[in-house]
């Protein structure tokens, strides 16, 4: 550089951490008229902070709105440790993310996020201030009763309404409304043809009205089997029992007509009978039989899993005297926990991880409890060590 000469040299300090900093600079020369070295240094203070997160809101916008359920959307421009919001300058309601606010009351409201970014920030997003004039009717679904016909004498009435509601009543055969807080059981129904309607009237006056639903009562013996499971029941990919290890079949039973029935309760492997038991029940009584299937001396594969209520006299529906399990149960050798006809360090694996785990507990597998006994303990283990490396 000449004498009295100024030079501008640039370069990027990337801040990893927020707080004050000092930065120097040196300046090293070489003097030509003296033949000196010359050594000049600067000083600047830096002060570094993070910016807390920006936020915006895509819904609510500044309009109205005819339901009394807003979505809440927005976009962040980073990574958060917590978000929430606050409506009508209430306290702040905790979220995960976009929402649908619900139960918002007609009139004007106004609305802020707030979201924590990993740094402690908080950011705050601008005020949106929307209307709300509902003008949405509840939506009523009846789940009970039916468009089928009963042998009870007691009908549940089940339906669900999609907001909060200040009155709810139902009309049987379109007679006069009569008051609900809740589901009811519709009694005293006379043979015959009946239909039902549900109303319900929202925070602001808005009265909805489900569809009717048209069904009949007559005096009639039936009874049906409602579900067959077994103690393996929701193992995935499928069930499995070792091959000469018990498994338990559970076969549930009702008595769907108007008449004490006593009848006999069948569960059955395939056309293997694995058990029978004669039942009792009162009009509307329901019963869980369990039945104990050894599978010694079956062979190993698929097998299908029924449950059989033997027909009453004059049954009125025998379609629905028998029923399957949901899926197949697979008679392997023990120890092969899922169900790929060998067992292998992934069914070792498996097993450790439900180790200590007892029915009811988050990390119970039934399919692990090789001896059904309903926990998964050392003998389990030993089993499945015993056979390690057999297949078939």
């Amino acid at each position: 550089m000449n004498i009295g000469e100024m030079r501008t040299l640039n370069w990027t300090i990337v801040f990893t951490a927020e707080g004050l900093f000092y930065l120097s600079v040196k300046a090293y020369g070489y003097r030509m008229d003296t033949g000196d070295y010359v050594e000049k240094t600067g000083y600047k203070s830096v002060s570094v902070t993070d910016p807390p997160p920006v936020i915006s809101i895509l819904s609510p916008e500044n309009t109205t709105y005819t339901n009394s359920r807003v979505a809440l959307s927005f976009t962040l421009n980073e990574a958060t440790d917590w978000i929430g919001y606050s409506l009508d300058d209430q306290t702040n309601a905790t979220i995960t993310g976009n929402t649908t606010i619900s139960y918002i009351a007609d009139g004007t409201h106004s609305i802020v996020v707030y979201a924590n970014d990993t740094s402690g920030n908080v950011g705050r997003s601008n005020t949106v201030n929307f209307t709300v004039q509902d003008v949405t009717s509840p939506t009523i679904s009846v789940l009970s009763p039916m468009n089928k016909t009963y042998g009870v004498t007691a009908i549940p009435l089940i339906f669900t309404v999609d907001e909060s509601v200040s009155w709810m009543a139902y009309s049987l055969d379109e007679q006069s409304n009569a008051t609900l807080s809740g589901n009811t059981t519709l009694l005293g129904l006379g043979e015959g043809s009946h239909n039902v309607v549900i109303y319900a009237r929202d925070m602001a006056d808005n009265t909805g009205v489900s569809s009717a639903v048209y069904f009949s009562f007559m005096l009639m013996h039936d009874v049906t089997v409602l579900d067959v499971s077994t103690s393996k029941s929701g193992c995935l990919p499928l069930e499995t029992v070792g091959q000469g290890y018990n498994i338990a079949v559970f076969v549930s039973v009702k008595n769907i007509g108007s008449y004490t029935e006593t009848f006999n309760v069948t569960a059955y492997s395939e056309s293997s009978q694995l058990g029978q038991v004669g039942v009792t029940l009162v009009s509307g009584q329901s019963e869980i039989i369990t039945f104990v299937w050894n599978t010694t001396g079956f062979a190993k594969g698929n097998y299908k899993i029924s449950g059989v209520a033997s027909l009453v006299l004059d049954e009125y529906n025998t379609s629905d005297n028998m029923k399957y399990a949901a899926g197949d149960v697979l008679v392997t050798v023990p120890g092969d926990v899922d169900g790929d006809r060998d067992v292998d360090i992934f069914d070792i694996v498996r097993m450790a991880a439900a180790y200590g785990a007892s029915i009811g507990d988050s990390t119970y597998e039934p399919n692990s409890d090789i001896d059904d006994d309903g926990k998964v303990d050392i003998f389990d283990i030993v089993r499945a060590a015993g056979r390690y490396g057999q297949s078939w």
